[in-house]
Formats: structure tokens, sequence, C-alpha cells
């Protein structure tokens, strides 16, 4: 891929690498070249069928770590990343003497970064920073929960939008002035903040995923899910909660509740955490691949599937084909880490909590 001009997605996540795909199949007429992370949920480049994909689509697997070790440890690199952590845009003359050299020898691919367009997940990460200073603009796509609700602005961040005159308290997915566009599944929930950029996500459609993506993920679309429900984990490190092992004591709770109401589920591990930790305190429970996006695996199914999760944005933009069930309410994320120490102190709030949501589907 000499000096052409691409679409290029930077996935972190295989609900990242899913949306990609969908977007990049749905543009047949244009080159698009997907970067996966795999270090950022121990993923295996041998997981996925390349075979299958178009030939406009082309696919390259890094390290996140080894591209940003390789990036600032070449001539130029304590600039870039010092660029990419104050977020300063380097000039055009800054950017085509250092900047697009380094980016070609780290990605392997030269790229004509003037033309092509830059698509992210989460502007914010350090990769994503180190990226996006090659490119005049760039757009988002949904990453999660993440794109709906803010993060308050701390001191320092404070006094730069006082200088910056920008209006908002809160830090969100997006608000950088050179992202143009953010892909929502759900825009009409953006905050206000936002919402001058925000478009409809209307690549996610029937004929691609069972096209592209069953086959690249290995999902068979005659393969169904045999059980009522889903219980979606996630790493939490808000309160301690899964660093203590306290995140098994709230899923024991969904077990048993789910048990007694004789509702069938499996679990769906999240691709960051050892699948094991839960295996070992749930034996007899069955486990879906983590590898594989929970959102295929709703829409081969033939039954609408619920999802269970304490606060996960598994399902999100799905509900046509699945019923997405929180344990932590929307209004309630601010205070989740004394949430949680309630929870724990009494167990009995969770089956409450569970008893109100329309999801005992055999509740006789």
């Amino acid at each position: 891929m000499n000096d052409k001009v691409v679409d290029i997605y930077l996935c972190s996540t295989v609900r990242h690498l899913m949306l990609a795909l969908l977007k990049a199949t749905n543009n047949l007429e244009s080159e698009s070249l997907i970067l996966v992370i795999l270090d950022q949920q121990n993923l295996c480049a041998s997981n996925f069928n390349l075979e299958t994909l178009p030939n406009n689509v082309k696919i390259r697997f890094i390290n996140r770590k080894e591209v940003l070790a390789n990036s600032y440890s070449r001539k130029y690199g304590l600039l870039l990343k010092i660029l990419a952590t104050t977020n300063v845009y380097p000039t055009k003359y800054i950017r085509k003497s250092m900047v697009f050299g380094v980016l070609d020898e780290v990605l392997g691919v030269e790229i004509d970064y003037v033309l092509s367009t830059l698509y992210l997940f989460n502007d914010r990460n350090r990769l994503s920073r180190l990226i996006r200073l090659a490119f005049d603009e760039y757009h988002l796509i949904e990453d999660g929960l993440s794109n709906y609700s803010g993060i308050k602005l701390n001191t320092i961040e404070n006094i730069k939008r006082i200088f910056s005159k920008k209006q908002h308290n809160y830090r969100y997915l997006g608000d950088d002035v050179r992202c143009k566009t953010i892909a929502l599944l759900n825009p009409q929930e953006a905050p206000s903040d936002i919402k001058d950029k925000v478009i409809r996500i209307n690549f996610v459609n029937a004929e691609s995923v069972v096209s592209y993506c069953f086959p690249f993920f290995a999902v068979n679309e005659k393969d169904s899910i045999n059980v009522d429900c889903v219980i979606a984990t996630q790493p939490i490190s808000i309160g301690g909660l899964t660093g203590s092992d306290n995140d098994l004591i709230i899923y024991k709770n969904m077990v048993d509740w789910l048990e007694s109401k004789k509702i069938t589920f499996s679990f769906k591990v999240h691709p960051r955490e050892n699948a094991e930790r839960y295996k070992k305190e749930f034996p007899n429970v069955n486990f879906i691949d983590a590898k594989v996006p929970l959102e295929l695996i709703v829409f081969g199914s033939k039954t609408k599937i619920e999802i269970l999760s304490i606060y996960s944005s598994a399902g999100l933009g799905f509900e046509d084909y699945c019923n997405r069930h929180t344990l932590i309410n929307e209004s309630e994320v601010g205070l989740m880490s004394e949430i949680f120490d309630f929870l724990l102190l009494n167990q009995v709030e969770i089956q409450k909590r569970l008893s109100i949501m329309e999801l005992g589907l055999n509740d006789e």
C-alpha cells in the first residue's frame, strides 16, 4: 500500500473491529486499512479469518506498547511524545518532516496522510493521540457507554477551558476541534455539548454481518444461543471491585436469581479479562467465546436475547436483537463506588434490583 489514499481505522477492541469491518465493507469503492491492537484485549491474529475479506480491506495487527516505544525512541521521538501528550497540533512542516516518516516506519505501510481519512473509536488513548498527529482532522465511531456520558474536568483542564473559551465542564470523546463527526448507534442520546457533530451509524446491516463479519470472526449463522440470557462481565476498577473479586459476589447473586427463575443463561467474559477466574467460580456454567463480539452472537440468534450486566455497553445499539439490563442505573454512574459498597453489604438489594427488571422470561 504505497502512498495510497485509504480510510484508516484504529481498533483496540473486538467491538471496534466489528464496526470498522462493517463500515469498510459498506463502501467497497474505497481502500481501507484496519489497524488492530492485539495487546489491549490480549487478542491473537490467528483467531481471525483474513481470507474472507474483500480486496479493498486490509488488516494490520499491531501491539500498542511496541508502536509507542518504537515511535518515541526514534529521532524526533521526544517531540512527538510531547505533542501527543499535550494535544498540541503540529505544523505542516513538522508533520511532513517527522510524523509521516515515523508512522510509516513503525506501522510498516506508506500512506498519503494528507488525502486519507482517519477513523478513531477512542481519541483519548495514547496511540490515538500519536496517530492523529498526522492528520488535519479525524472522525469518531462509537466506543460504547463512554460516548454518552462525560468525565468532569480536572483543575488543569478547567484552566485550559477558560483560555480556549470552551463552555462545557465535562470532557467528551470527540470534543476536540479536529474531530469532525461522531458516528453513534443512538445519536438521540448524545450529550448536548457534542450534538452538532453527531451522525447516525448507518452501516450496520444484515448483509454485511452475514457476508463478512460471521466468517471473519468464525461465527456460524446457523448456530444460535440456546439460552434466554447472557451475563456480560466487565473489568471494574471503581471501588477495587474486580481486583478484590467482589464482583464475583455480585455475579453469584445474578446466577442464583436466574436459576431460581429457571431462566437459562451463559457467561460472556469481557475479552480483557481472565476467563479462568469466572470458570473456577462457576464450573457448571456455559461460557461463550470471549473473542467474538457479543453483538454478532445476538444478531445470529433465532430469538431475542436478554443481556444482563453490572454496567456494560454490551449490546448497545443492537436493541433490535437483544434487551439490555444493567444492575447500575445510568443516573447512578457518578456514585458507583458508594453503590458497590452498599450492594456488597446489602446483597438483598441486588435481588431487588434484579426482580424489577423485565427479565423474568420463564417466571411463573
